[in-house]
């Protein structure tokens, strides 16, 4: 009977070993896959800030563009508007010097026909 209970107890035993055996194998799995687990949320998280950082990057880039091309358009119509001033101030002196043009020639007609009379007087008086 003895070695009966010899043979309970040491089948007992190593059963408790191999339980206690396969705890540490398990919790050492799980301690395992929750390493495992941290690294994979880390790399997450990285490339998640990543991909953030290349929107955020991008969302700048697009902003400059449009800012870069609101100065552009603000330039031409600036551009446009001297032009259209400079032709209209040029205009102006172009018809100016036409107006001064004709009077000149209407002072130098008026000379001729005050020459003109004059000297017929003067023939007139010989």
């Amino acid at each position: 009977m003895t070695s009966l209970i010899d043979n309970i107890k040491d089948t007992a035993h190593a059963a408790k070993v191999a339980a206690q055996d396969a705890a540490h194998d398990a919790r050492n799995a799980v301690e395992d896959m929750a390493h495992d687990a941290k690294n994979a949320a880390k790399d997450a998280k990285a490339e998640a800030e990543l991909k953030h950082a290349e929107h955020e990057q991008h969302k700048e880039i697009a902003r400059e563009a449009r800012e870069e091309e609101r100065e552009a358009k603000h330039a031409e119509r600036e551009a446009e508007r001297d032009l259209k001033h400079a032709q209209r101030e040029a205009k102006r002196e172009i018809k100016q010097e036409a107006r001064d043009a004709r009077d000149e020639i209407d002072q130098l007609d008026e000379i001729e026909k005050v020459t003109a009379c004059s000297m017929r007087d003067d023939s007139l008086v010989l």
